[in-house]
């Protein structure tokens, strides 16, 4: 398995048991249960968009245009740049936001001494913009995002490009979940719709767009979607994220990562939903993908099943499920994973003890 593969479900690390059980006594809050695209290392899972953008697939605005065509790759402010990146990379943010201010400074200079053409130029700006509005994203100062990634789009207007285009709509999509995340939901209503709509539009009058644009499609139907199902929406929410898993099937193939991701999304909604039965083989499907990919998640994945089934008292599956999941969590020192299968385990026996029979 990949190491971005990793990093996408290393950044899906909520449980339904808590939710389940919880909300057999009591009206909890969908973010309670539901993962929501916040940093807190989001939902809780843990990557910033620019994780997710990557992580379904897509080029992303800056590799869009981190071309240079006419650069060699000593030029100065290519390198530059890809120190920068490695440094966000390493999350040695401060030096990331050194390299890339002084890049900008280097940029504004080469272009008023015309020893850059405007395209490059702007090339250039859209490129910085972007990745420190990211760095700004993952360091939750949301202002800052906001007004980086407004910079970007200007930079990208300014070069001639359409308000519909992928890396723009990707722009308009980072700003949809930052203001998610700040509270302003009818400004990230507004956003997610938009470029639902337009990526919509463009796979309808192309239905052979490159993968890149079914991704950015993807995206925005998956984060509209997690978006209505925080508010409850869930009617709305679920044929949005069904389309998002369809997508990444399409786009990343059968085994990806980013289905378990999707899966177990679309699990959650059922189960808040009261779908126990379509949740679980909805949770069926990703345990299978989560076996053929061998990712480290599977225990997770087997305690949501155990969950489902501890809601239903068929307390013998869940003690099954349950059991899997310890013993892979063990096998890969999950600690995390671990207390999901214990606290599932404790559970069950809590259950037992109170004189319920298993309904098998």
């Amino acid at each position: 398995m990949t190491t971005s593969g990793r990093t996408v479900i290393n950044a899906f690390r909520f449980t339904l048991l808590r939710c389940l059980n919880e909300l057999k006594r009591r009206k909890l809050h969908p973010r309670e249960c539901v993962p929501h695209h916040e940093n807190t290392s989001k939902f809780s899972r843990t990557s910033s968009l620019s994780t997710i953008v990557s992580s379904f697939g897509l080029i992303g605005v800056s590799r869009c245009f981190l071309g240079f065509s006419s650069k060699t790759e000593e030029d100065p402010i290519v390198m530059s740049i890809k120190r920068a990146k490695l440094a966000a990379m390493r999350n040695e943010n401060q030096a990331a936001e050194r390299i890339y201010h002084e890049a900008l400074y280097d940029i504004e200079n080469k272009f008023k001494s015309k020893e850059m053409e405007r395209e490059e130029y702007f090339n250039a700006k859209v490129t910085v913009y972007d990745d420190l509005a990211n760095i700004a994203l993952n360091q939750r100062q949301f202002s800052k995002a906001e007004v980086l990634y407004k910079e970007t789009m200007k930079a990208c207007l300014q070069k001639g490009m359409e308000k519909t285009s992928n890396a723009f709509v990707e722009i308009t999509i980072k700003l949809g979940s930052l203001y998610a995340m700040t509270k302003k939901y009818e400004m990230a209503e507004m956003g997610y719709r938009e470029a639902v709509k337009i990526m919509e539009v463009k796979v309808k009058e192309n239905p052979e767009s490159d993968n890149n644009t079914y991704a950015l499609l993807g995206l925005a139907l998956e984060s509209y979607g997690r978006f209505l199902m925080y508010h409850k929406e869930l009617a709305e929410a679920q044929p949005l994220l069904v389309r998002s898993e369809s997508i990444a099937r399409r786009v990343l193939g059968e085994e990806h990562p980013q289905r378990i991701v999707l899966l177990n999304d679309i699990a959650t909604v059922q189960i808040m939903q009261n779908n126990l039965k379509e949740a679980e083989s909805t949770l069926f499907q990703a345990v299978e993908v989560g076996t053929a990919s061998n990712v480290p998640e599977l225990p997770a994945l087997y305690s949501n099943l155990g969950a489902i089934y501890l809601r239903t008292s068929k307390l013998n599956d869940a003690e099954k499920n349950c059991g899997i999941a310890l013993k892979k969590a063990k096998e890969n020192k999950n600690k995390h994973a671990q207390g999901q299968a214990e606290y599932c385990l404790q559970r069950i026996l809590e259950e037992r003890k109170k004189g319920v029979q298993s309904a098998e």
